[in-house]
């Protein structure tokens, strides 16, 4: 069985060696989709879910944030109840 999914990798090897084009069209799309939603995660996580850094109250001085950390918090632990 070994041998075989050897041989078997072998010849999509040589296959997509043969045809490069199939290949970095797809390679391309998983590294700029993977890059994305990296950059936009750290986005959100640093606009939403972080207080600022130079704030030593931030609570009180962005109160409205709270809540959306709250409202953020709550839809992110209903999310992850329900998907379990």
């Amino acid at each position: 069985m070994l041998e075989r999914c050897r041989s078997d990798l072998s010849a999509a090897l040589r296959s997509l060696s043969r045809f490069p084009s199939l290949v970095v069209g797809p390679v391309l799309t998983l590294a700029v989709s993977g890059g994305l939603n990296v950059a936009v995660f750290g986005l959100m996580d640093r606009a939403l879910l972080s207080p600022p850094a130079q704030v030593a109250e931030p609570a009180r001085v962005f109160g409205g944030l709270v809540v959306v950390q709250v409202a953020m918090s709550v839809i992110l632990l209903v999310d992850s109840v329900r998907c379990d």
